[in-house]
Protein backbone atom coordinates (compact mmCIF):
# COMPACT_ATOMS: atom_id res chain seq x y z
CA UNK A 1 0.00 0.00 0.00
CA UNK A 2 1.32 3.43 -0.97
CA UNK A 3 2.27 5.79 1.89
CA UNK A 4 0.88 8.86 0.09
CA UNK A 5 -2.59 7.41 -0.59
CA UNK A 6 -5.28 7.49 2.07
CA UNK A 7 -6.51 4.19 3.44
CA UNK A 8 -9.30 2.82 5.59
CA UNK A 9 -9.48 -0.03 8.06
CA UNK A 10 -12.75 -1.93 7.84
CA UNK A 11 -13.68 -2.25 11.50
CA UNK A 12 -15.77 -5.40 11.16
CA UNK A 13 -13.02 -7.41 9.47
CA UNK A 14 -9.79 -5.46 10.02
CA UNK A 15 -9.28 -5.42 6.25
CA UNK A 16 -7.11 -2.48 5.08
CA UNK A 17 -7.92 -0.90 1.74
CA UNK A 18 -6.56 2.05 -0.20
CA UNK A 19 -8.99 4.85 -0.91
CA UNK A 20 -9.29 6.62 -4.21
CA UNK A 21 -9.38 10.40 -4.28
CA UNK A 22 -13.18 10.29 -3.81
CA UNK A 23 -13.89 12.70 -6.67
CA UNK A 24 -16.33 11.48 -9.25
CA UNK A 25 -14.45 13.27 -11.99
CA UNK A 26 -17.59 14.27 -13.86
CA UNK A 27 -17.44 17.30 -16.13
CA UNK A 28 -19.90 20.11 -15.68
CA UNK A 29 -22.22 20.55 -12.75
CA UNK A 30 -23.84 17.66 -10.90
CA UNK A 31 -27.17 18.34 -9.19
CA UNK A 32 -29.64 16.09 -7.44
CA UNK A 33 -31.83 16.04 -10.53
CA UNK A 34 -29.41 16.34 -13.39
CA UNK A 35 -26.01 16.69 -14.96
CA UNK A 36 -25.34 19.99 -16.70
CA UNK A 37 -22.60 19.39 -19.25
CA UNK A 38 -20.43 22.11 -20.76
CA UNK A 39 -20.75 22.86 -24.48
CA UNK A 40 -18.02 21.43 -26.67
CA UNK A 41 -17.25 18.44 -24.44
CA UNK A 42 -14.81 16.23 -26.40
CA UNK A 43 -16.12 12.80 -27.37
CA UNK A 44 -13.40 10.98 -25.41
CA UNK A 45 -14.24 12.90 -22.23
CA UNK A 46 -17.96 12.27 -22.75
CA UNK A 47 -17.29 8.53 -23.23
CA UNK A 48 -15.16 8.47 -20.08
CA UNK A 49 -17.98 10.20 -18.19
CA UNK A 50 -20.47 7.57 -19.37
CA UNK A 51 -18.17 4.78 -18.12
CA UNK A 52 -17.91 6.56 -14.76
CA UNK A 53 -21.70 6.80 -14.50
CA UNK A 54 -21.99 3.08 -15.23
CA UNK A 55 -19.49 2.32 -12.44
CA UNK A 56 -21.40 4.55 -10.04
CA UNK A 57 -24.69 2.78 -10.82
CA UNK A 58 -23.06 -0.60 -10.23
CA UNK A 59 -21.43 0.50 -6.98
CA UNK A 60 -24.22 2.25 -5.09
CA UNK A 61 -25.52 -0.85 -3.27
CA UNK A 62 -22.00 -1.68 -2.09
CA UNK A 63 -21.52 1.91 -0.92
CA UNK A 64 -24.84 1.91 0.94
CA UNK A 65 -24.04 -1.40 2.62
CA UNK A 66 -20.52 -0.39 3.60
CA UNK A 67 -21.86 2.92 4.91
CA UNK A 68 -24.53 1.18 7.01
CA UNK A 69 -22.02 -1.32 8.43
CA UNK A 70 -19.68 1.54 9.29
CA UNK A 71 -22.56 3.42 10.96
CA UNK A 72 -23.53 0.41 13.04
CA UNK A 73 -19.94 -0.21 14.14
CA UNK A 74 -19.13 3.43 14.81
CA UNK A 75 -22.42 4.94 16.01
CA UNK A 76 -24.46 1.93 17.09
CA UNK A 77 -27.56 2.94 15.15
CA UNK A 78 -27.38 1.16 11.84
CA UNK A 79 -30.70 2.18 10.38
CA UNK A 80 -32.56 4.89 12.28
CA UNK A 81 -30.58 7.85 10.98
CA UNK A 82 -29.80 6.20 7.65
CA UNK A 83 -33.49 5.56 7.04
CA UNK A 84 -34.24 9.20 7.75
CA UNK A 85 -31.58 10.16 5.23
CA UNK A 86 -32.17 7.49 2.57
CA UNK A 87 -35.67 6.24 3.40
CA UNK A 88 -37.33 8.14 0.60
CA UNK A 89 -35.01 6.66 -2.00
CA UNK A 90 -34.66 3.13 -0.59
CA UNK A 91 -36.91 0.74 1.30
CA UNK A 92 -35.87 -0.79 4.61
CA UNK A 93 -35.40 -4.16 2.87
CA UNK A 94 -33.14 -2.67 0.21
CA UNK A 95 -30.94 -1.12 2.89
CA UNK A 96 -30.98 -4.33 4.96
CA UNK A 97 -29.90 -6.36 1.91
CA UNK A 98 -27.14 -3.89 1.08
CA UNK A 99 -25.86 -4.06 4.66
CA UNK A 100 -26.06 -7.86 4.84
CA UNK A 101 -24.29 -8.55 1.54
CA UNK A 102 -21.61 -5.90 2.13
CA UNK A 103 -20.98 -7.26 5.62
CA UNK A 104 -20.67 -10.87 4.47
CA UNK A 105 -18.54 -10.41 1.37
CA UNK A 106 -15.27 -8.58 2.03
CA UNK A 107 -14.20 -5.87 -0.37
CA UNK A 108 -11.19 -7.98 -1.37
CA UNK A 109 -13.55 -10.81 -2.44
CA UNK A 110 -16.00 -8.71 -4.45
CA UNK A 111 -15.89 -9.18 -8.21
CA UNK A 112 -15.87 -5.94 -10.19
CA UNK A 113 -17.05 -7.74 -13.32
CA UNK A 114 -20.14 -9.10 -11.53
CA UNK A 115 -23.12 -7.13 -10.24
CA UNK A 116 -24.22 -6.69 -6.66
CA UNK A 117 -27.10 -9.01 -7.55
CA UNK A 118 -24.66 -11.82 -8.43
CA UNK A 119 -23.11 -11.45 -4.98
CA UNK A 120 -26.53 -11.23 -3.32
CA UNK A 121 -27.43 -14.62 -4.78
CA UNK A 122 -24.46 -16.40 -3.12
CA UNK A 123 -24.22 -14.53 0.18
CA UNK A 124 -25.89 -17.26 2.29
CA UNK A 125 -23.51 -19.96 1.02
CA UNK A 126 -20.27 -20.99 2.70
CA UNK A 127 -17.35 -18.85 1.54
CA UNK A 128 -15.80 -21.68 -0.49
CA UNK A 129 -19.02 -22.18 -2.49
CA UNK A 130 -19.39 -18.43 -2.96
CA UNK A 131 -15.92 -18.32 -4.48
CA UNK A 132 -16.52 -21.32 -6.72
CA UNK A 133 -19.79 -20.02 -8.14
CA UNK A 134 -18.62 -16.41 -8.51
CA UNK A 135 -15.42 -17.52 -10.26
CA UNK A 136 -17.38 -19.66 -12.69
CA UNK A 137 -19.87 -16.84 -13.32
CA UNK A 138 -17.07 -14.35 -13.91
CA UNK A 139 -15.17 -16.60 -16.31
CA UNK A 140 -18.25 -17.47 -18.31
CA UNK A 141 -19.89 -14.02 -18.14
CA UNK A 142 -22.97 -15.60 -16.58
CA UNK A 143 -26.14 -13.80 -15.47
CA UNK A 144 -27.39 -13.51 -11.90
CA UNK A 145 -30.18 -15.95 -12.90
CA UNK A 146 -27.48 -18.50 -13.78
CA UNK A 147 -25.89 -17.91 -10.34
CA UNK A 148 -29.29 -18.34 -8.66
CA UNK A 149 -29.70 -21.72 -10.40
CA UNK A 150 -26.25 -22.88 -9.20
CA UNK A 151 -27.19 -21.86 -5.64
CA UNK A 152 -30.43 -23.88 -5.88
CA UNK A 153 -28.47 -26.90 -7.10
CA UNK A 154 -26.02 -26.53 -4.24
CA UNK A 155 -28.85 -26.26 -1.71
CA UNK A 156 -30.59 -29.35 -3.16
CA UNK A 157 -27.36 -31.34 -2.85
CA UNK A 158 -26.94 -30.19 0.76
CA UNK A 159 -30.55 -31.10 1.63
CA UNK A 160 -30.05 -34.52 0.03
CA UNK A 161 -26.84 -35.07 1.99
CA UNK A 162 -28.51 -33.90 5.22
CA UNK A 163 -31.27 -36.49 4.75
CA UNK A 164 -28.66 -39.22 4.89
CA UNK A 165 -28.26 -39.60 1.17
CA UNK A 166 -25.04 -40.13 -0.68
CA UNK A 167 -23.23 -36.83 -1.19
CA UNK A 168 -23.56 -35.85 -4.83
CA UNK A 169 -21.74 -33.10 -6.62
CA UNK A 170 -24.35 -31.84 -9.03
CA UNK A 171 -23.37 -30.02 -12.16
CA UNK A 172 -26.24 -28.64 -14.19
CA UNK A 173 -25.40 -30.98 -17.09
CA UNK A 174 -25.48 -34.04 -14.80
CA UNK A 175 -28.61 -33.26 -12.81
CA UNK A 176 -30.86 -35.75 -14.68
CA UNK A 177 -28.35 -38.57 -14.24
CA UNK A 178 -27.96 -37.72 -10.54
CA UNK A 179 -31.74 -37.86 -10.07
CA UNK A 180 -31.91 -41.29 -11.75
CA UNK A 181 -29.10 -42.59 -9.52
CA UNK A 182 -30.82 -41.20 -6.43
CA UNK A 183 -34.10 -42.92 -7.35
CA UNK A 184 -32.25 -46.19 -8.02
CA UNK A 185 -30.47 -45.99 -4.65
CA UNK A 186 -33.77 -45.32 -2.87
CA UNK A 187 -35.40 -48.30 -4.65
CA UNK A 188 -32.48 -50.55 -3.66
CA UNK A 189 -32.83 -49.50 0.01
CA UNK A 190 -36.55 -50.41 -0.04
CA UNK A 191 -35.82 -53.95 -1.24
Amino acid sequence: MSESRPFAVIGITGEIIELDDNSLGLPGRVTRVGLLLPPGLPFGRWLSMMETLKRIEGSIMWWLGDGLNYGELTYGEAYSQALDTTGKAYTYQTLADAKWVSGKILISRRREMLSFKHHREVVALPEREQERILTEAERGEKSSAWVRQRVKEHNRAVRHRDRGGVELVLGHRHLGRARRLTRAAAAARRQ
